[in-house]
């Protein structure tokens, strides 16, 4: 099991993984995010360890549209009240070890 939350406030969004993702899922999970979220000049998205930070220029409906790829990709995507949406996956490796 593999769970992601989503901490949103104007501005950014922090997607914090409980779990472990390899370097293949968290890089896609990036470039994910990248094409859900890079809507002008400036956003910034980094993945530490089993924190992927995005800011600048996000908006809800761009929260949204992100929250519709990950359900589209993982079947079993479902969410757990407003914001914490919970993946279902197989046993990953830690990305940092």
């Amino acid at each position: 099991m593999l769970g992601l939350s989503v901490d949103y406030e104007p501005g950014s969004v922090f997607l914090e993984v409980e779990g472990f993702l390899d370097r293949t899922t968290s890089t896609t999970l990036v470039d994910w995010v990248h094409a859900v979220l890079f809507q002008k000049d400036g956003l910034r998205v980094t993945f530490d360890c089993q924190q992927l930070h995005v800011e600048d220029g996000l908006s809800l409906i761009a929260l949204e549209r992100l929250r519709k790829i990950l359900s589209h990709r993982f079947p079993a995507f479902e969410y757990r009240g407003l914001g914490a949406p919970a993946i279902e996956a197989g046993t990953e490796e830690a990305a940092c070890t």
